[in-house]
């Protein structure tokens, strides 16, 4: 039993694929509402037991979704539980029983529980008795390994042995099956095959078990590659279709899958279909004889056809009827028929409803209509296509499928036009003011474009929506317009509103300059100023819809133009012509029709105001409209004089929005405001000069117009004073007996900018002026003749009497000058010493030289030299020796009187010392030019020695003293003894002796 329950599980899978292939072109199941309240039950029966083992699909015929009922032992039935509504077809599937495969039809509204009637009678496969032995070769006689073996009922089309069981190595397989005797009027073909060899289907009566052996031939390979605009096709599908029709069901129809494709063909005439995803399908009819590949045009892109599905509702939301109106592709098999992959709706209908043959006939045409003609509405509930409130509508009065096929060739690219009507119901409120709607828009495919529109009841309209993809268009008549998508359909939240009437609100957009709104003190709009021939927004804002929809807005401007209707909250109208006022209008409507209305007065603007300046405390001179002031004076003016018109000169109905003053100095008033408490404006003149003050008066529509006054600044200005002292090379470095510049150009005045008028006054610091009008007094001349600090005064003075002192201090540095540096003072009595530079000391009373060596370290020539000797007393006081002139070369020892720069001198001065000592020498060297005498205090001190005789003097005076002192102490105390003694008694002379000779 188990083997007979795969042969049948192989040949239910089979229908069960054709099946789900629907489901490849048309993506269904789980539209709307997923599940239902309420089932459907299958009876299944054999001789009247029921029969658990089954498979019951339920395909809906419209989408091609599939649904597995269960079986329920407790019910003896099998149940699909809450399956969404729509239009079923039964298929039932045994392993031991002939299927079933359109068993019945239901019409399943999703509420109300369906059972169908009568159950489904299987009719019972006799008892497989016989194990038949195959042996599979090939035209050699070798043995074939791996072929599938299988029997075939092609009364039935279906197989009927157990599982295909598969050769082995010595190309043998055994099979179970019945005696074909009990089934009278069927054929059975045992059916053989392998890739790359041609299906073997040989009729067969099996009434025993007998072996067979079977031989398979090469097959005929029959090739191609599918391609489209992006490479290989995607989900190609390809059928190889005999149109012999003696030729076994099973061996006819052969399908493979994929860009690469092959068929094992053998000799006869085909048609050949090949569709892809998005691409349009390719057929064409081919005669094989021997293998081919096959050429495939490039696919092109798939056509859409629009399906359109029109939801009309009467007064109120309890009914509504449903029109579809469309165009079936010709490349889109019918997902209610086997073979709903197939890439061609004609060849379809040719093979399931007849013969196969690649012909498309009369008759088959009126059995397609026939049979798909009763199959029901698409949607017998409307829980996969519109809810109101969560209520679900239920059809009726459906009128079927007029498909309007007629007899074409199968290679026919025309699509099949349909249409039908049916009406539902639900049970819902009437006359509320709100109710939300949930629509299910199925999204499109390459093959449909799929559209809905909804028609609403009188009174209501579309307020809002949620979409995440699908396009919502309308009020009234709704349009859903879906994208392509990838799943099946997209839920979109409506919301409807009892119609109400809008409210109106007018006002034009205040714009400076063109348009204005004059409001009271509460800030109410009295009414507008708007410019002639000037861009004017108008607005309805304000203006609302209590349904929250877009409104109309008709403006008629009062102008003898025609009203304007616009679907923008502001519409831009310019006037051609001025006047007073004018009543504009504003009609607000509805999507529905309802309106409402207002008025505003807008005054039409084009004349310019007419200003007038007044001044505060000045009288106007009215010969040239001229006032006189001083520098820096307040002046205050005002423009309260100044009036507007609107349309004709002095109607005063104009407006001033603000007025502002040009000094004309490069300053301006800012904006003074008409509504200001305060409209003087107050100013000072900086400069002198005649200068036009510009009043400017604006409207609040953007006119203007200005006057002049003319006022003239008294000069009351200092002019400033700037000078730079420079020399000739243009540096700040200031030398004496050099001429310098002084250089005044950066003086200016506010009236005489290039100073041609002013007086110029130079006071140099050294006692000398120079003084004078005009540009030849402005740069100038000096020469100082010593270095030191000036005080350098600049007094400028301009035509009207106006004056300015600036003082300078300059330091002006030395210029070139001789300087002389004493570098030795020594002293000799010796000539050779004025070579040598050996020093030594005086004698008194005899005549040496001091000797001076000096060098001129300035940087002048040194001329007129003079040098002054003088010594230095103990008390500090100096005593003049004397002036010496002769001066000497110091290499050459000759006479010079001009020594250059850097040249070295010697000076001899004679002299002689009257009294020894020792003496501190100082010297003062002068010459012309030299700034300051050069002091030079010796640091050697001269020593004068005493003359010699003096020293012989003194000697004998000494040897003297040391003789006569002691002979007088001998002689005294000589004199005094006698004198003791009494009379010194005198001697005798000796003869000879004198008074001379002591």
């Amino acid at each position: 039993m188990k083997n007979d329950a795969m042969s049948k599980l192989s040949a239910g899978l089979l229908v069960l694929v054709m099946a789900l292939a629907a489901l490849v072109l048309f993506p269904a199941g789980n539209e709307g509402q997923t599940t239902s309240s309420a089932n459907i039950y299958v009876f299944v029966v054999s001789s009247g037991s029921p029969v658990p083992d089954a498979w019951v699909n339920l395909t809906d015929v419209h989408t091609g979704a599939v649904i597995t009922a269960q079986y329920s032992v407790s019910k003896s039935a099998y149940i699909a539980t809450n399956p969404p509504s729509g239009y079923y077809l039964v298929s039932v599937i045994d392993a031991d029983y002939f299927d079933v495969p359109n068993a019945a039809e239901v019409a399943f509204d999703g509420k109300t529980n369906v059972t169908v009637t009568p159950p489904v009678d299987l009719t019972a496969l006799p008892s497989k008795t016989f194990s038949i032995e195959v042996t599979v070769v090939d035209s050699g006689a070798s043995p074939i390994s791996g072929a599938y073996v299988s029997v075939y009922d092609n009364t039935a089309r279906e197989f009927v042995s157990n599982a295909a069981t598969v050769s082995n190595i010595s190309g043998k397989t055994t099979i179970s099956m019945f005696n074909t005797n009990l089934i009278p009027g069927h054929t059975f073909y045992m059916v053989v095959r392998k890739s790359l060899y041609e299906m073997n289907a040989t009729a067969v009566t099996i009434t025993s078990s007998n072996p067979m052996t079977v031989e398979l031939s090469a097959s005929k390979r029959v090739t191609g590659v599918v391609t489209d605009a992006n490479g290989p096709a995607a989900g190609v599908v390809a059928y190889l279709i005999n149109k012999d029709s003696s030729v076994p069901w099973v061996k006819r129809v052969m399908k493979v899958q994929g860009a690469v494709f092959a068929f094992d063909a053998y000799d006869g005439d085909y048609v050949f279909v090949v569709d892809a995803d998005g691409d349009a399908a390719y057929s064409q009819e081919i005669t094989v004889s021997a293998s081919q590949s096959l050429t495939i045009p490039m696919l092109g892109t798939q056509t859409q056809q629009v399906s359109q599905n029109t939801l009309t509702y009467g007064d109120d939301f309890t009914s509504f009827s449903l029109n579809v109106t469309g165009a079936w592709p010709y490349d889109v098999a019918h997902p209610g028929l086997m073979y709903s992959d197939m890439g061609n709706l004609r060849m379809q209908i040719d093979l399931v409803l007849g013969d196969g043959d690649g012909l498309l006939e009369s008759t088959e045409v009126d059995d397609f209509i026939l049979k798909t003609y009763g199959w029901g509405t698409e949607y017998v509930a409307s829980d996969a296509l519109f809810l109101v409130n969560d209520t679900i509508y239920y059809s009726s009065n459906f009128v079927g499928y007029p498909y309007q096929l007629t007899v074409s060739p199968i290679d026919s690219t025309e699509s099949v036009p349909f249409a039908y009507t049916c009406d539902y119901t639900g049970a819902i409120d009437v006359g509320a003011s709100d109710y939300s709607a949930v629509a299910y828009a199925r999204y499109d495919t390459d093959e449909l474009d799929n559209k809905y529109t909804v028609v609403l009841p009188g009174g209501y309209e579309l307020v809002s929506n949620k979409t995440q993809y699908t396009e919502v268009m309308g009020y009234l008549n709704v349009t859903l317009d879906p994208p392509t998508g990838s799943s099946t359909s997209e839920p979109i939240e409506l919301a409807f509103q009892a119609n109400e009437k809008p409210s109106t609100t007018a006002l034009v957009t205040p714009s400076p300059g063109v348009a204005y709104s004059e409001k009271d003190a509460n800030g109410t709009v009295i009414k507008y100023f708007v410019r002639v021939e000037a861009n004017i927004t108008f607005s309805a804002a304000g203006s609302a819809d209590p349904n929250a929809n877009p409104l109309l807005y008709t403006w008629d401007f009062a102008d003898g133009s025609s009203p304007v209707t616009t679907a923008n909250v502001t519409y831009v109208y310019k006037y051609a012509t001025a006047s007073a006022l004018r009543m504009v209008s504003l009609n607000v409507s509805d999507v529905s029709g309802l309106y409402n209305m207002t008025e505003i007065k807008v005054v039409c603007d084009s004349v310019n105001a007419t200003p007038v300046i007044s001044v505060k405390d000045k009288t106007v001179n009215m010969t040239d409209y001229s006032i006189s002031v001083n520098q820096r004076e307040s002046v205050r003016f005002n423009a309260t004089d100044s009036v507007d018109d609107a349309a004709a000169a002095g109607d005063g109905l104009g407006m001033i929005e603000y007025f502002e003053f040009d000094y004309g100095e490069g300053n301006k008033s800012s904006r003074i405001y008409w509504s200001a408490a305060d409209k003087n404006v107050t100013h000072t003149f900086a400069d002198a000069g005649t200068w036009n003050v510009t009043l400017n008066v604006a409207d609040v529509t953007g006119h203007w117009a200005n006057t002049t006054l003319y006022v003239h600044v008294n000069d009351t200005t200092q002019p400033t004073v700037s000078f730079v002292v420079m020399n000739e090379t243009g540096s700040s470095t200031l030398t004496e007996k050099m001429p310098l510049w002084f250089n005044a150009s950066a003086t200016t005045d506010n009236l005489d900018k290039n100073a041609s008028l002013l007086r110029f006054e130079w006071d140099f610091g050294d006692g000398t002026w120079y003084n004078g009008t005009g540009l030849d007094f402005v740069n100038v001349t000096h020469t100082y003749s010593a270095p030191k600090s000036y005080t350098v005064s600049l007094n400028v003075t301009d035509t009207t009497g106006n004056y300015k002192k600036s003082p300078k201090i300059i330091q002006v540095g030395q210029g070139l000058r001789p300087k002389y540096t004493v570098d030795r003072v020594y002293y000799s009595m010796d000539a050779s010493a004025f070579t040598d530079g050996k020093s030594g000391n005086f004698t008194e009373d005899k005549t040496g030289y001091i000797i001076v060596n000096m060098t001129n370290s300035g940087s002048l020539y040194a001329t007129n030299i003079q040098i002054s000797f003088y010594i230095i007393k103990a008390d500090g006081t100096e005593e003049l020796l004397g002036t010496w002139t002769e001066i000497r070369n110091a290499t050459t020892g000759e006479i010079t009187t001009n020594v250059s720069v850097g040249g070295k001198v010697q000076v001899r001065f004679p002299w002689s010392f009257d009294t020894k000592g020792t003496y501190t020498i100082k010297v003062n060297v002068t010459a012309d030019e030299q700034l300051t005498p050069t002091i030079y205090t010796s640091a050697d001190k001269l020593t004068v020695k005493e003359a010699g005789w003096k020293q012989i003097v003194l000697w004998v005076g000494v040897i003297a003293v040391l003789i006569l002192v002691p002979a007088l102490i001998y002689f005294r105390s000589r004199w005094s003894k006698r004198e003791k003694k009494g009379p010194r008694r005198e001697k005798k002379e000796k003869p000879g002796s004198s008074e001379e000779e002591l």
